[in-house]
């Protein structure tokens, strides 16, 4: 019986907990975003005569500041809004009047009617918000909590930052998933010694993906809101992953360096994701300007054979746009089936650049083994790695790959290889370890630019203004404002033929523009 009852109690005193953590974030996002669950919560209009707009326009921390701190605006001091000072009878620094300390009431009546509790009409600029009850109720809660030691986003604690993952952790990518995590968590282990990040220890949480793709849903998901983490980093992404971004998007959780394919970027792009490796268009671009100054005087004749995803047809993109800039022809463009390859050797093409699978590029190499004169086999290494040991040897032996990125060497990746030596970690895994090692690196010094009181926004405003960071393993990565991907560009690898490894037949190429 009594156990019963703790039982109850228990529960209870769990849904409050979590009633309350809610509470807290809704109100959060709308003193920071004038949303909810990225919607705008009511409508927000400044001056008599103004037309009113989303409460999204006109955001409590854009003039305020993210932790209340007040800041300056169009050339106006905007005032804190700590607890405290709200409760308590003060002079303004805008107007110069008196006001009285403000309660529940008055704080109600401030932010629809814009009329402090002396009964005197605020600052033109300050805007009036019309929301719902249940809104408003919980931007007051918040507004008692804002800017205190307890005013953090989730998975920050006074001792500790808590980062998610999302990996294959058993079935048969177990080992790749693996790999990831002992060297993210290496990473983080080197971080958190001597004071860590302003006194936090960076604390890994790993879900096991299961190698699909409803499991890595299904993981970040749980990293999202049952572990509720700070940021992700590292998750590795095969293949589709759009319905993961757009509920990172939707939790504004931030995941840096996902392991996988970078998109194109040809619009806003989400603003919580940021890629370190080029997108297979910037790849293809690279594989133009490569050709277009390797055989400059013959005006050598381009085909491209592409798959279904969404990453194939970039690369047809990308070689449209830098053969144009190069004034070079494609003569044929297929879809990859069983007759597409004869159809496209009719043309008589110089190149033929592939963009699909390790079994598509190994079924076009064993028809062009046949062909005469021989053609150049292009292919890209981020998709089709797992074909190019099936390549007939006469293919093989003028064929050409992009890589998104240099392999490491001792000279510029010392710290990634003193990582390696330190863990006792094998020499396995290299491509996915030096790309944990990078995202990991990459996050650690967002957070240790991002202050002593880290939230997602400063993170994504940091990350954002991050130029030519060195990670040693990739190019150096910029961001942008509207910039998510932070390297283009390829480097051209070729077989070698006695050994059979890759070797660069390239230095790093960036992508040429019309400009």
């Amino acid at each position: 019986m009594i156990r019963g009852y703790l039982l109850i109690v228990a529960l209870l005193w769990i849904g409050l907990i979590t009633t309350q953590a809610s509470t807290q974030e809704h109100g959060r996002e709308i003193y920071r975003r004038g949303t909810v669950s990225g919607s705008s919560v009511g409508t927000a209009a400044i001056g008599t005569d103004a037309v009113p707009l989303p409460s999204s326009s006109f955001a409590c921390a854009t003039c305020h500041g993210t932790h209340g701190e007040g800041g300056r605006e169009s050339g106006v001091d905007t005032p804190p809004l700590n607890w405290k000072r709200l409760t308590s009878p003060l002079v303004s620094s805008v107007t110069g009047r008196r006001r009285d300390a403000y309660t529940p009431e008055t704080l109600r009546r401030v932010i629809t009617a814009g009329v402090d509790p002396s009964g005197a009409r605020l600052y033109p600029g300050m805007p009036r918000y019309n929301m719902p009850d249940k809104d408003l109720t919980e931007l007051l809660a918040y507004l008692e909590r804002l800017g205190d030691d307890q005013d953090t986003d989730p998975g920050v604690t006074a001792t500790s930052i808590r980062i998610g993952v999302a990996l294959p952790l058993s079935g048969p990518l177990a080992p790749a998933g693996q790999s990831i995590r002992e060297t993210l968590e290496r990473v983080f282990a080197e971080a958190s010694r001597n004071g860590g990040i302003y006194g936090r220890s960076i604390d890994l949480v790993a879900e096991d993906s299961l190698g699909t793709a409803a499991g890595l849903l299904e993981a970040t998901r749980r990293l999202v809101t049952d572990d509720r983490v700070f940021a992700m980093a590292a998750s590795l992404h095969a293949g589709n992953s759009a319905d993961v971004v757009r509920l990172l998007e939707s939790a504004e959780v931030p995941l840096i360096g996902p392991v996988g394919l970078s998109p194109h970027e040809n619009g806003v792009p989400n603003a919580y994701v940021f890629y370190l490796l080029p997108s297979l268009y910037d790849q293809a671009r690279a594989i133009v300007d490569f050709i277009a100054a390797r055989d400059a005087s013959r005006h050598p004749r381009l085909a491209v054979i592409y798959g279904e995803t969404d990453f194939d047809r970039d690369v047809v993109e990308g070689l449209r746009s830098q053969a144009a800039l190069h004034g070079l022809e494609i003569v044929a463009e297929a879809r990859d089936a069983t007759n597409a390859t004869g159809a496209v050797l009719t043309r008589q093409p110089d190149y033929l650049i592939f963009a699909g699978d390790g079994v598509g590029i190994a079924d076009v190499a064993k028809i062009l083994d046949q062909s005469t004169p021989a053609i150049v086999l292009v292919g890209f290494i981020s998709t089709e790695e797992s074909g190019i040991a099936s390549l007939p040897s006469r293919v093989a032996a003028h064929a050409l790959f992009a890589a998104p990125a240099l392999p490491p060497d001792s000279a510029h990746a010392a710290a990634f290889f003193s990582l390696l030596r330190t863990g006792h970690f094998p020499n396995t895994y290299l491509g996915l370890r030096s790309a944990a090692f990078a995202a990991g690196s990459l996050l650690v010094q967002a957070l240790r630019s991002s202050g002593s009181r880290p939230n997602r926004d400063d993170l994504v405003r940091t990350l954002e203004h991050l130029q030519h960071f060195e990670t040693g393993v990739t190019v150096p990565l910029t961001f942008g404002s509207n910039q998510r991907v932070g390297s283009a560009g390829a480097v051209i690898l070729a077989l070698d033929p006695g050994s059979h490894d890759f070797v660069a037949v390239s230095d790093w190429i960036t992508p040429q523009t019309g400009r």
